[in-house]
């Protein structure tokens, strides 16, 4: 049982495995539901107890789809309720021009995409550069290391100034139950990370096939043939 605030406590679980058995059947669904994190880390990045929309589409075949409906989702939302933004943003530091960058997001200019390896590659072009001496990382960028708070900062603050999309991760990054691409070493996902908060985002097409999905499961540790589970 985990902890929460030093007592054991259970607590709600995503609503993931529930919608994707109601998406073979509705196609699009969807949840909002209060959500608690009861990691060992704490940061200034994560609230203990939130509420978070979490969705499922069936029948799409590429990332790009998802990230489609994610940014007019968001766009959609940016649009909206900008007077109670201000009066939120009004006479905090700093706070006005970040609901501007946001609302500058807006519009319709498509957001950037890059793959997790372009953005490693820019990430070390930069880190290699005398540029990096003004605003160093901590944290050297390899291909195969997740990206940390401050190359998801970069890549949206200074190198693409707005909200992008990176895409196909490293699968050793990555759940099992993630689509594994023809490279054999990404898999189809996406984070969307946004200047001024992070990664705002998560989403990945889901493993359909069974042989991929099994070598996936025994990757991890986890019972492949489904005994444990009950399946057969």
């Amino acid at each position: 049982m985990p902890e929460f605030f030093s007592k054991p406590a259970y607590l709600t679980v995503s609503s993931q495995l529930h919608l994707e058995a109601l998406a073979s059947s509705l196609a699009r669904v969807y949840t909002l539901s209060p959500c608690f994190r009861a990691e060992r880390s704490q940061t200034n990045r994560h609230l203990a107890e939130f509420w978070m929309l979490e969705a499922e589409w069936a029948w799409t075949n590429t990332v790009g789809d998802v990230c489609d409906v994610v940014e007019t989702c968001i766009k959609d939302a940016l649009g909206a309720g900008r007077d109670e933004r201000a009066l939120l943003a009004k006479g905090i530091a700093g706070q006005e021009e970040r609901v501007k960058s946001l609302e500058s997001a807006a519009s319709s200019n498509p957001w950037t995409r890059m793959s997790y390896t372009e953005a490693i590659s820019e990430l070390h072009t930069y880190h290699a550069s005398p540029a990096s001496r003004v605003r160093p990382f901590a944290f050297e960028p390899k291909w195969g290391h997740a990206l940390q708070s401050e190359h998801e900062k970069w890549l949206s603050e200074v190198l693409v100034k707005g909200p992008v999309f990176v895409t196909d991760y490293p699968s050793t990054l990555k759940p099992f139950y993630m689509r594994v691409n023809e490279d054999e070493r990404t898999v189809a996902c996406f984070d969307l990370l946004v200047p001024f908060v992070g990664e705002l985002v998560g989403g990945s097409l889901r493993e359909e096939r069974l042989e991929s999905l099994q070598r996936r499961m025994a990757s991890h540790g986890l019972d492949s043939n489904g005994n444990e589970y009950g399946w057969v």
